[in-house]
């Protein structure tokens, strides 16, 4: 029996038992499917390569793994179905760290490796200066995790797609919670001055003097030096019931330990970076009430509940976060090359688009910037050494 993989334009290519004049021809259209981006023959298996960028090393490392291990399981689910178009799917893994300074050559990286699409970045500085770099090569990438409103332009970035709500739907949620459940009458912002930490805090900021909210400290942190003393001397001073952090985790983690250390009284909120039980499992918060902003996992329970459960059977422990994003992310990027016309980015970003997709996160689709729609924000409390939904 003859072992067959389709190329991407949809032709069957004979792999075994053929005579010389179709072996030939054969090998030919070995070599087209091989110089097709992300498509590649090793002897008689047919590849198509996926990269996955996202922080391998560094301090976002560990926050980061469930990213990754939910890509292995997604791509694992479907080469034991027989892959993508006939072809194996092969995850092509760089490591951004989360910075800028990385980003870009590593996606520079993937470029080179000829991916079919990538998977990722995971932090939204990353990825802002890495998606030009795609853009320009012509890849679709679906990040999990992104949130930065102006990423969602299609005449500017007509390739990029995410599982996440953006930035604006964060702080609206964030507000209208304050607002209705927390009673926020005095106000505090401390951002990090990254693009993800800046922007939640001015856009929650914005949305709460709408609604007549005072705004009582706005204030930017160093998160090089991680002192924040002064800061947090400055909130006290400045009598806010309610505290919104705009900042990257090691920040949030900070701020929180030097709550804990003064024993001040303040609700917390930040956004979905701190959706992470070990960030404050440590902390006894005897005053201090902590909520995180974040997609809503629970709508897909009989899905999510069998991921968690492989998860534990393949690394010994339960999810992390973004780990459902993640594999929803994986699963309409595996999707949309499996049912489009060709690899060209034009094609994969219309199925994309035109597409309904049953996800970890329930069903979405995307709209005509890339952004999800039927993706649910909502809010998580920390209590008794775990995050739940409250909202």
């Amino acid at each position: 029996m003859q072992q067959r993989a389709r190329h991407p334009d949809g032709r069957l290519l004979h792999r075994a038992g053929m005579p010389l004049a179709r072996a030939l021809a054969s090998a030919f259209a070995c070599l087209l499917l091989a110089l097709a981006p992300g498509a590649a023959v090793c002897g008689e298996q047919a590849v198509l390569r996926i990269g996955v960028a996202d922080a391998l090393t560094g301090p976002f490392a560990k926050d980061s793994a469930s990213i990754g291990r939910a890509a292995r399981i997604a791509v694992a689910q479907i080469n034991d179905r027989g892959g993508v178009r006939g072809m194996r799917v092969v995850l092509e893994e760089v490591d951004d760290q989360c910075t800028r300074g990385k980003a870009v050559g590593a996606a520079e990286q993937l470029v080179a490796k000829r991916v079919a699409a990538v998977f990722g970045h995971t932090c939204t500085d990353a990825m802002e200066v890495a998606l030009p770099v795609y853009t320009k090569a012509g890849i679709v990438a679906v990040s999990p995790s992104v949130t930065k409103d102006d990423m969602g332009n299609a005449k500017r970035n007509p390739w990029f797609f995410r599982t996440i709500n953006p930035l604006r739907e964060e702080g609206r949620v964030a507000a209208k919670f304050a607002k209705s459940k927390l009673g926020v009458k005095r106000a505090a912002f401390l951002h990090d001055g990254t693009a993800f930490g800046r922007d939640f805090a001015l856009e929650v900021r914005d949305q709460l003097e709408k609604k007549g909210v005072a705004t009582v400290l706005c204030d930017r942190l160093n998160p090089v030096s991680l002192d924040f003393s002064a800061s947090v001397r400055a909130l006290e001073r400045s009598g806010a019931d309610t505290l919104f952090i705009g900042a990257y985790k090691e920040v949030c983690e900070r701020v929180l330990m030097l709550l804990e250390a003064n024993r001040t009284t303040v609700n917390v909120v930040c956004p979905d970076v701190l959706h992470n039980v070990e960030t404050v499992g440590s902390l006894k918060l005897q005053g201090v009430k902590v909520y995180a902003v974040f997609t809503d996992e629970s709508r897909s329970r009989s899905m999510s509940a069998s991921l968690a459960e492989l998860h534990r059977n393949w690394f010994g422990m339960p999810p992390g976060p973004y780990f459902y994003s993640s594999y929803a992310a994986m699963q309409v990027l595996l999707g949309a090359l499996d049912a489009a016309d060709s690899l060209a980015p034009g094609d994969i970003a219309r199925v994309l688009r035109e597409g309904t997709w049953k996800t970890s996160l329930g069903k979405i689709g995307f709209d005509e910037n890339g952004n999800p729609t039927g993706v649910e924000t909502t809010v998580y409390r920390f209590r008794e050494g775990r995050f739940e939904k409250c909202w």
